[in-house]
Order: C-alpha cells, then sequence, then structure tokens
C-alpha cells in the first residue's frame, strides 16, 4: 500500500506577520521595562552621589578650618619661640661679659 502524505497547509503570511509583530511587540516591551529600571537605579545612584559629593565637601571644609587653625599655633609657637631663643642669647651673652 503507497503511504499516504499529508496535505502541506497554505503558507498564511497574515499570520505569520501577526505572530512577528506579536513577539517584536513583546521584546520592545521588555526593552522599555528594562529602560525603566535602568532609568530609576541612574537616578538613585546621582542622589547617592550627590549626597556623598556633599558630605566631602562638608569634609573638606571643615579640614581647611583645622588647618587654618593649625598655621595660626605654629605662627604662635614660631613667635614665642623666637622671644625665648632672643632672651636666652641676651642673658648667654651678659654672661659672658661677667666670666670673660
Amino acid at each position: 500500500m503507497p503511504k499516504k502524505r499529508k496535505p502541506t497547509p497554505k503558507h498564511d503570511s497574515g499570520r505569520e506577520t501577526r505572530v512577528l509583530l506579536e513577539r517584536i511587540s513583546s521584546d520592545v516591551r521588555t526593552v522599555a521595562e528594562q529602560h525603566g529600571s535602568v532609568k530609576e537605579e541612574m537616578t538613585q545612584l546621582r542622589n547617592s552621589m550627590e549626597s556623598r559629593s556633599a558630605t566631602v565637601e562638608m569634609a573638606v571644609m571643615e579640614s581647611a578650618k583645622e588647618i587654618k587653625a593649625l598655621k595660626n599655633g605654629q605662627e604662635r609657637v614660631e613667635q614665642k619661640l623666637d622671644t625665648t631663643l632672643t632672651n636666652h642669647e641676651q642673658r648667654i651673652t651678659k654672661i659672658e661679659e661677667k666670666v670673660g
């Protein structure tokens, strides 16, 4: 007995087009959702960086104040040291004159 062949279905280009459009639509939706997620993450990162930047800026300003205070203190110590050295030099000179 000869084998019966199944009839080949007619090519339905309209149906094929609809299926492709559904796939494309699904892919576009997925990309749009991911874009939204990425945009949200970028916003969160930006906010975090702005907050950190403000914190660093405040720390730098505080450090600048402390450095200025240290420089002022250093100048006062140098002045006192100069005065003390001058006094000691004068006293030594007087002692040498008496001894000498």
